[in-house]
């Protein structure tokens, strides 16, 4: 089961590492039910100190690979513009498309540049950008950005659930509680407290709120967070 559910965990990140954004959307679709089932497998007990090793190892290897936003955002600037040229030519219009297409490129290069930096960074800077793009007056730009900052936060949020589930993990099979980095803040946050050991993320709005939350999102809770027993 455990090698199956890194098996779906491995397809989801190639399927959203090549492609625009919405394959990328999809690609992390794919992740969170595999994240869900390794949660639950991770504190099931039914997993072996060298199973758990094994799939620490798997997530490893994941997260190293775990594809940049920025990759993303220049794959979907190149596939849009292609898309347009197809569509229309360069007739009359084309100064319209070619114009748009300059200006995608731009947002992207921004929003991407700032997806390495901190979420703060980042949340900021798409959140400039999304409001630059109400005064743009060509449709083609309009039509074509999407939201950057919900897109961004998504992404944020499924690296999260890997890097809490590596801990997890990682605790299970040695009892050491390693640190990890959180996309939203610094370090993932931990504790124990009646045998139970929790991890988790400051989550979206880069609050620490102690690991008072939940692992499920909708409703957003404040932080995001893992509980297992040693």
């Amino acid at each position: 089961a455990a090698d199956l559910l890194l098996d779906v965990c491995q397809f989801g990140r190639d399927f959203g590492a090549e492609g625009g954004l919405i394959q990328r959307m999809i690609g992390m679709a794919l992740l969170l039910p595999a994240w869900n089932e390794l949660k639950d497998l991770a504190g099931s007990g039914e997993l072996s100190a060298d199973d758990l090793r094994e799939v620490g190892r798997g997530l490893e290897v994941l997260d190293g690979a775990f594809p940049r936003f920025a990759e993303v955002l220049s794959d979907e600037a190149m596939s849009m513009g292609l898309t347009l040229k197809q569509e229309k030519g360069w007739d009359p219009w084309g100064v319209v498309y070619a114009s748009g297409i300059e200006t995608m490129l731009d947002v992207y290069s921004r929003a991407g540049a700032a997806s390495d930096r901190s979420w703060a960074d980042e949340r900021a800077v798409t959140e400039r950008l999304e409001k630059e793009m109400q005064d743009y007056l060509n449709p083609i730009t309009k039509m074509a950005i999407p939201s950057l900052a919900s897109i961004g936060k998504a992404v944020r949020e499924g690296r999260v659930r890997l890097r809490l589930v590596r801990a997890a993990v990682h605790y299970k099979a040695t009892g050491e509680a390693r640190e990890f980095d959180d996309p939203f803040g610094t370090k993932l946050g931990s504790d124990e407290k009646g045998g139970k050991r929790r991890f988790w993320s400051v989550g979206p709005d880069g609050v620490d709120d102690g690991g008072n939350g939940a692992w499920q999102t909708p409703p957003a809770p404040k932080d995001i967070v893992i509980e297992v027993e040693r």
